[in-house]
C-alpha cells in the first residue's frame, strides 16, 4: 500500500462488507483505468470509507447513471464511475485525463475536468493517487443552505447510507426544497440519481486549470 491510499485510510477508514472483483472484472477494466487503481480493488474491494461518506465503486454498476446524466454526448465516451460520496456526487475517470467528471447530482451540476499534468506527463497511476489520497471530510461533505456541513449531523439522525443508497433531499432542490437536515432522507441511490437526471437542465461548468499556476 502507498502513502497516498494510507492517507486516505485514516482519514477515511474502510469499512465492511466489501466486495472484491473477479479475474475477469480486473481484465474488462485494464486497459481503461489505471494499474493502481485495479491494484487498489484487488486489495480493498469495492466498498465503503468513513462510514460512508466516501466508495469506491464497480464502474459497470453506473454505466446507466452516467447515461442518464451525460447522454450520447462523445465527450463521454469511455469515461467510468471510480467513485461517490454520500450524497450522491460522481466521480468519473477518463483514460488521457485522469479525472474528467464530477456530477454534482443534488444540485444538477457536471463540473468537466482537462487533461491532467501527470496524466500528460505518463504518470496516470501517480494522479489516481494523488487523487484518492487528498481526500479529506471537508471535500466530500456537503453543505446545508447555511453553509454548514451535513454528514456528522445526518450520520447521527439517518445512520450511514449502505452501497445502495444516498442521502437526498425531499423534495429535490430542483423542485424547490431546501437544504437543511430536516429534509434529508436516505433514498435509492440508482432511482434517485436517474429521477434527478430528468428534472429540469442540468448546469455543465467546464474547469480550465490554465488559468492556475502549476
Amino acid at each position: 500500500m502507498d502513502e497516498d491510499f494510507e492517507a486516505l485510510l485514516k482519514a477515511l477508514p474502510a469499512q465492511h462488507p466489501r466486495v472484491y472483483p473477479t479475474p475477469e472484472q480486473i481484465a474488462r477494466f485494464r486497459e481503461e483505468l489505471p494499474d493502481r487503481l485495479l491494484a487498489y480493488w484487488t486489495e480493498f474491494g469495492w466498498g465503503g470509507f468513513g462510514n460512508g461518506m466516501f466508495w469506491l465503486v464497480n464502474p459497470d454498476e453506473y454505466s446507466s447513471i452516467l447515461g442518464a446524466w451525460c447522454g450520447n454526448s462523445l465527450e463521454y465516451t469511455d469515461v467510468f464511475i471510480i467513485g461517490r460520496t454520500a450524497f450522491g456526487e460522481l466521480i468519473g475517470w477518463k483514460k488521457g485525463y485522469g479525472k474528467f467528471v464530477e456530477i454534482i447530482s443534488l444540485e444538477n451540476k457536471i463540473f468537466t475536468f482537462p487533461p491532467d499534468k501527470y496524466v500528460i506527463a505518463g504518470k496516470e497511476d501517480f494522479s489516481l493517487s494523488v487523487f484518492l489520497g487528498s481526500m479529506t471530510v471537508e471535500m466530500l461533505d456537503f453543505e446545508d443552505d447555511r453553509e454548514k456541513p451535513l454528514f456528522k449531523r445526518a450520520l447521527k439522525k439517518l445512520g450511514a447510507v449502505r452501497p445502495d443508497e444516498i442521502y437526498g433531499f425531499e423534495p429535490a432542490l430542483s423542485l424547490g426544497g431546501s437544504a437543511k437536515l430536516e429534509s434529508l432522507a436516505i433514498v435509492d441511490l440508482k432511482g434517485h440519481l436517474h429521477f434527478l437526471a430528468e428534472l429540469g437542465e442540468t448546469e455543465i461548468i467546464r474547469i480550465d486549470t490554465s488559468r492556475f499556476p502549476l
